[in-house]
């Protein structure tokens, strides 16, 4: 089955010259110096200056030409939209490879095993460390569901709750969605684990929805939060969609977690996600029909996979 890319949308708007270029794009042509040996160089060394870059790299060393966008790219490197973009950034200390460019190697040359993917992308550290090894099992499930690794957590990790104040204008749809959506993520992996909230009506939001997802019942159906966070810096949900039924709520949250798995980096949170790809974008793939139903039917062929892989029958 052929399965989309799984790190994308990484353009960014009004980004400079140097960010444009691709990672192995030379820089340096006097001395054949490439935009990921300038970027290792700064990381590693915590380089500074682009004097500091010249000693090390030689990158600007001979004519001078390219000093321009040697500053260039030291700017980006020292940017906040740098920590933000992970485009630039190598996978770990175990590689100069970016995350993207590794899983692109992974699928483009079929790799099918945490060992294949050290030993052909030539990792430095041909045992991995904490960083990569988790990451690298989650792409392979992501590539092809019927991987199982031995050393990879394959429990799910989808908490799904229901608000508890009880008034009158609470009905049963609430806790029906929260079935569904909890047999169907239960097990399968996600970039990061997800939470969701449902609250059967407006009496039941004390706060604003901050979990990935919320639920809000209203008069005309159900309004869908995504991207909030109730860690040490709250963040409040931003408003996806109204759907009118519990079975299209349910249809554009499990697209909303599909899309969310194919397309987000490995520990990437749904507002981190959100941030990079766009809410505007998203919408754009949720709701247009066809590729909704696309995010769907892998959805469902990934259950389908998880409940053989456990003994799970309908």
């Amino acid at each position: 089955m052929e399965r989309p890319a799984l790190v994308g949308n990484r353009m960014v708007k009004g980004e400079s010259k140097a960010a444009a270029m691709p990672i192995n794009k030379v820089i340096c042509r006097c001395n054949r110096v490439t935009k990921e040996a300038i970027l290792v160089a700064v990381q590693k060394n915590g380089l500074t200056t682009v004097e500091q870059i010249k000693t090390c790299t030689k990158a600007s060393s001979s004519c001078g030409g390219c000093k321009p966008l040697v500053a260039d790219l030291l700017s980006l490197i020292q940017s906040e939209q740098f920590v933000k973009d992970n485009h630039l950034k190598p996978f770990c200390s175990c590689t100069s490879l970016t995350e993207e460019e590794a899983v692109k190697e992974m699928q483009l040359r079929g790799l099918t095993t945490v060992q294949e993917v050290r030993a052909v992308l030539k990792w430095e550290n041909a045992t991995g460390c904490p960083t990569c090894t988790p990451a690298i099992q989650y792409y392979l499930s992501m590539i092809d569901p019927q991987y199982v690794d031995k050393q990879a957590n394959m429990q799910g990790n989808i908490n799904t709750n229901i608000g508890e104040q009880i008034c009158k204008c609470d009905w049963h749809s609430a806790p029906q969605i929260a079935e569904c959506l909890q047999m169907k993520f239960e097990s399968l992996l996600t970039p990061y684990p997800i939470k969701i909230d449902i609250f059967p009506c407006m009496h039941n939001v004390a706060v604003p929805v901050t979990e990935d997802i919320g639920l809000i019942g209203i008069d005309r159906g159900w309004e869908i939060y995504v991207g909030g966070s109730s860690g040490h810096v709250p963040r409040s949900g931003k408003l996806l969609c109204i759907s009118v039924t519990k079975e299209e709520a349910i249809e554009i949250v499990s697209g909303f977690i599909q899309y969310y798995r194919e397309t987000a980096n490995y520990r990437e949170r749904t507002w981190q996600w959100l941030e990079r790809a766009g809410l505007i974008h998203v919408r754009e793939v949720l709701f247009d029909d066809e590729l909704r139903q696309q995010l769907l039917k892998r959805l469902r062929e990934d259950e389908s996979i998880r409940k053989k892989r456990v003994g799970v029958h309908d």
